[in-house]
């Protein structure tokens, strides 16, 4: 999965499933325990949603929370 994901965002196309590709990069990073590039991953999804935003906007905002200041309740097996 991480080289599919690497391989879209190197070639940078399909565009339309950039900021998806970003907020999976994020996942996978975060799984590893790669907090701080985790982060940087899911606020390049919102980015590359552009104005429209779209669902994917609150869930890689809700993530960026998650990392930041815990989940409620616990980790819920999520390294960062």
């Amino acid at each position: 999965a991480l080289r599919y994901v690497t391989r879209v965002l190197s070639i940078g196309e399909p565009r339309n499933l950039l900021p998806q590709a970003h907020f999976e990069h994020g996942e996978i990073l975060a799984s590893r325990g790669e907090c701080t590039q985790a982060v940087a991953a899911f606020e390049r999804a919102i980015t590359e949603s552009g104005r429209g935003g779209g669902p994917l906007v609150p869930r890689a905002e809700q993530r960026i929370d998650e990392i930041r200041f815990g989940r409620p309740g616990g980790g819920g097996g999520v390294r960062c």
